[in-house]
């Protein structure tokens, strides 16, 4: 990931720490810019069986369809190595992907993802990854649905509808068809071995957002609304019911 070279200790610094010999080492020479990551494949239907489980996190669920490799746990996901007078940091850049999904339960419609080696604690730049591919744009969310179905009626019941549950129901037909994104960002950071520097991954996520929550007031008729829903999903025939 990143390699530098140790320099000797000048003769004034020599003589004033009491030493015959000494190098440094600049850790800051190591740092890189974000870099962008190879895109992980999560389309298909066994991968998406596995991260969509609801009992364990996305990340856990790649790793069980064979998506990412073994973390094999214990190892650190980067270590310095030391030749004569180069050090390298090595790293699984792979692992970043269980990090950064290790704490999501939904499968992402659409992510980027980005490492870099920087000095622990330096914030991220949004400048440094400007040429990134672009998220998707967030849709506006619909409130009270009305015009926004308008063919979309619940069925004959014994007692008339009143008109905010028609346009309850509508909303929620509406908030079931369609698909809104929420796009956030998480970020997760390893230690290389070296004081002060550390592995980072950046990632942008977005998620399809269906469904809602219905917050009509008390007694408003909320539970015959959604039955309402139930009933307009699965009954082929118009007929009567309480």
């Amino acid at each position: 990931l990143g390699e530098t070279y140790c320099q000797p200790l000048p003769t004034p610094l020599l003589e004033t720490l009491n030493l015959e010999q000494g190098k440094w080492l600049r850790v800051s020479d190591l740092a890189t810019e974000f870099r962008r990551m190879p895109d992980l494949d999560i389309d298909s239907k066994s991968i998406k069986a596995f991260a969509s489980l609801g009992r364990c996190s996305v990340g856990v669920g790649l790793y069980m369809a064979g998506a990412i490799d073994q973390l094999r746990h214990g190892e650190a996901a980067a270590k310095v190595v030391r030749q004569k007078n180069r050090f390298s940091v090595l790293g699984r850049l792979e692992a970043g992907f269980f990090y950064l999904l290790n704490e999501t339960y939904v499968v992402p419609h659409q992510f980027y993802c980005w490492w870099r080696l920087a000095r622990a604690g330096q914030p991220s730049s949004p400048s440094k990854v400007a040429s990134s591919p672009a998220m998707p744009s967030v849709q506006n969310l619909e409130v009270d649905g009305c015009g926004v179905l308008p063919k979309a009626e619940l069925l004959q019941a014994k007692r008339e509808w009143l008109p905010h549950q028609r346009r309850s129901f509508r909303w929620m037909v509406y908030r079931e068809a369609v698909r809104d994104l929420f796009v956030c960002e998480s970020a997760a950071s390893k230690p290389t071995g070296l004081d002060n520097l550390d592995l980072e991954w950046k990632m942008d996520k977005a998620f399809d957002l269906r469904g809602g929550v219905l917050c009509d007031p008390v007694g408003s008729g909320k539970t015959a609304t959604v039955l309402g829903l139930v009933q307009s999903d699965t009954c082929t025939a118009h007929e009567n019911w309480d």
